[in-house]
């Protein structure tokens, strides 16, 4: 895999901003294991706030794609969002920027990865998974749907600079008082 092979797929000619919804779901549905630098380099002129926002729209889609059943799996992508929304509002650094990087691959890694769900008893990704309901939603066949063995995504403990979070007033009689 190389960058200019990884850019084709995102119909980008040279690393730039994301500028379409598609582009940032090629990367992340992108069914073969890209090396780091090259996925970081993918996404290296998008400002942190933009892909935020692009993320927010994907993660929309995917949990409205999760069937009703499958609270484990909807309840991890819920973590999943919270995790990456806070690293892409504390990512001013370039420690941060790597670590947001880091944490979209390690899920696009486990969305595609071979096994991690099971559709009428044939292992599959959990993306292709949810590409299948999503069509029997749109009229195709039922199937029957196993994520547990998605659920073993590694959440590790996230850890941020004090910075990283806005203050709140805790006193009590400020509340109470009307701004001027």
């Amino acid at each position: 895999m190389t960058l200019d092979e990884l850019l084709k797929e995102m119909e980008m000619e040279e690393p730039s901003p994301l500028e379409y919804f598609e582009q940032l779901a090629s990367l992340l549905e992108y069914d073969a294991p890209i090396p780091f630098d090259i996925f970081y380099s993918a996404l290296s002129a998008t400002r942190s706030e933009e892909l935020g926002e692009w993320l927010e729209l994907y993660f929309d889609e995917l949990s409205e794609n999760i069937p009703d059943a499958e609270q484990d799996l909807f309840s991890l992508s819920d973590s999943l969002r919270q995790r990456l929304a806070l690293l892409w509002q504390s990512s001013g650094s370039e420690e941060a920027r790597r670590t947001l990087v880091e944490e979209l691959q390690r899920f696009q890694n486990w969305y595609t990865r071979p096994g991690n769900a099971i559709v009428d008893g044939i292992p599959c990704s959990v993306l292709e998974a949810l590409t299948h309901f999503r069509a029997q939603k749109l009229g195709e066949p039922a199937r029957t749907y196993d994520f547990r063995p998605s659920l073993d995504y590694p959440l590790e403990e996230l850890s941020l600079q004090l910075g990283a979070f806005e203050p709140i007033g805790l006193d009590p009689e400020q509340e109470d008082e009307p701004d001027e």
